[in-house]
């Protein structure tokens, strides 16, 4: 099986009538093989942290954005969002 992306465009005159049609097909199988197998990994770094009681985080130094895992919201035993300790 195959996975296409389909895009297309009408070519309209200056009164708005059609007066041409552009499609283009791009087989995006490996994109999407690719986008489902980082969707398994992701869940099974869920199981294992929530296995393991462990959590993950990461931290943009230029922003000083953080971003937690679920698990250390729950280790922290905060809601989702909340983001001081």
């Amino acid at each position: 099986m195959i996975t296409l992306e389909i895009a297309w465009d009408y070519r309209r005159d200056e009164k708005g009538r059609v007066k041409g049609f552009c499609s283009v097909i791009t087989d995006i199988t490996n994109r999407e093989q690719t986008r489902l197998d980082l969707v398994e990994r992701e869940a099974m770094l869920r199981t294992s942290q929530d296995i393991a009681r462990i959590g993950s985080w990461q931290m943009d130094l230029s922003t000083h954005e953080v971003k937690w895992s679920d698990q250390v919201y729950q280790l922290f035993g905060m809601a989702k969002g909340h983001k001081s300790i």
